[in-house]
């Protein structure tokens, strides 16, 4: 008989499927650079297929994927899913990493997530407040 997964575990799933996430799409995106956005959709994916960078950044992308599955087999999906929009807020940070300028439309949409979070974090799982 095996004991339910923690809570402190759950969160932990969902911090390392968001930071996979997060990591992928920086990859995928610094793989990109130099790539004509402008081409065809075929041309860009055969331009990103010949980049190792793109490839690893698939791959962390993939592993998000599968730890979100084991994170939905844990925690509601009311309470999981507004988490895993802290997804948002590492991408633009990382955009700044990256140099991109990120608007004060962008930072505030950052402080509404984290307040979104925040509120379904002060609610316990199945309170419904």
């Amino acid at each position: 008989m095996s004991a339910a997964p923690s809570r402190t575990a759950s969160y932990v799933l969902i911090a390392a499927s968001i930071l996979a996430a997060s990591v992928g799409q920086a990859l995928m995106k610094s793989g990109l650079a130099g790539v004509d956005g402008a081409g065809s959709a075929l041309s860009v994916l055969g331009s990103a297929a010949g980049r190792p960078v793109v490839w690893v950044g698939l791959i962390s992308y993939a592993l998000s994927s599968a730890l979100w599955l084991v994170v939905l087999s844990r925690v509601e999906l009311s309470v999981a899913y507004p988490l895993g929009s802290l997804s948002y807020v590492i991408v633009v940070l990382a955009s700044l990493a990256m140099g991109e300028h990120v608007s004060a439309l962008r930072w505030f949409g950052v402080v509404l997530i984290v307040g979104g979070v925040w509120a379904i974090g002060a609610t316990r799982a199945g309170d419904g407040a």
